[in-house]
């Protein structure tokens, strides 16, 4: 039987960022459940970050660095990629025309967060065309809005709205955008064109932005924090993962990978505040691509170890 032998330069096989994320939460299982709310467990996000690969062509084409990195910032935020709109995968192409992942919180997701954080609420509406809708600002504002006019049409978005109400204060915060407005706030910052999530999803897009306004003036835990540093653009947590990214290279940031590895076991291994701190001068010697990795990681392995009495 004839076989060809396959050549000794020919690249492996891309893998998968599903294989990518189950290695790394197989490898990093106790870091991942210390970070993570009970509610959740690791093998869940994995299921719902698969889900939201599998069900879309362009995600299958993100490197794995950033699906995973996506993933471990959902989960330490708490919100479920998929579920109820609390948080999204979505592909977001660069300059040179490769797609990457970023982890996208819906509306729901803000709203989870400031319920979670117990002190103030906020709820968000929008506007169609044919609704009874009356707002007013001032030193007594209100906003009255009574759904009737056909909400299957996107066409009829005519506004959006937010509302906020610190607990026992007696006003609620209100804003309302025309949906214009909320078009050329998009349109000022998209560089992904008609790539861009909010021609899919119009009415979660917008209800987002005017919501966004109104979480200025709320108190805020630091997972809301960390969530609102995503809307502005930020992908979030940067991991190193012991895979290869979908176009067969490896994937090390510049520099020796070595370094990164070591600094980043040593901080999995510390059990006090004292030997994180020890560890962030040597972070600052490692290549300037691999510093944002060792922080975050010292970051989330500081918030996981229990406050003394």
């Amino acid at each position: 039987m004839n076989s060809t032998p396959a050549r000794a330069d020919q690249r492996r096989a891309p893998i998968h960022p599903n294989h990518a994320l189950a290695a790394y939460l197989e490898n990093h299982r106790e870091q991942l459940l210390a970070a993570l709310p009970r509610h959740l467990t690791p093998e869940r996000m994995m299921r719902l970050a698969a889900t939201a690969v599998n069900s879309s062509p362009k995600l299958r084409q993100c490197d794995a660095e950033s699906v995973i990195a996506a993933v471990v910032t959902a989960s330490q935020l708490g919100l479920e990629i998929g579920v109820g709109g609390q948080a999204f995968l979505v592909p977001y192409r660069d300059r040179d025309g490769k797609y990457h992942a970023q982890l996208v919180p819906g509306w729901q997701g803000y709203i989870d967060l400031v319920a979670r954080a117990g002190r103030a609420s906020a709820w968000t509406g929008a506007v169609y065309a044919g609704d009874e809708f009356d707002f007013e600002l001032g030193s007594a504002p209100y906003l009255r809005h009574k759904p009737i006019g056909d909400r299957t049409d996107p066409d009829h978005l005519v506004g959006v709205y937010a509302c906020g109400k610190v607990n026992g204060a007696d006003h609620p915060i209100i804003e309302y955008w025309p949906i214009a407005q909320v078009w050329a706030h998009r349109d000022r910052g998209n560089r992904q064109g008609d790539d861009h999530y909010s021609f899919r999803f119009p009415e979660m897009y917008a209800r987002k932005v005017v919501l966004l306004q109104v979480l200025k003036y709320l108190p805020k835990s630091v997972e809301l924090v960390e969530a609102l540093d995503l809307a502005k653009g930020d992908g979030g947590l940067a991991i190193r993962g012991e895979y290869q990214v979908l176009d067969g290279e490896a994937a090390n940031d510049d520099g020796d990978g070595n370094g990164l590895a070591l600094m980043l076991d040593a901080i999995a291994e510390a059990d006090t505040p004292e030997q994180l701190d020890l560890l962030r001068s040597q972070i600052d010697e490692l290549p300037s691509g691999q510093q944002r990795h060792a922080y975050d990681a010292l970051t989330a392995r500081a918030r996981a170890m229990p406050v003394e009495a």
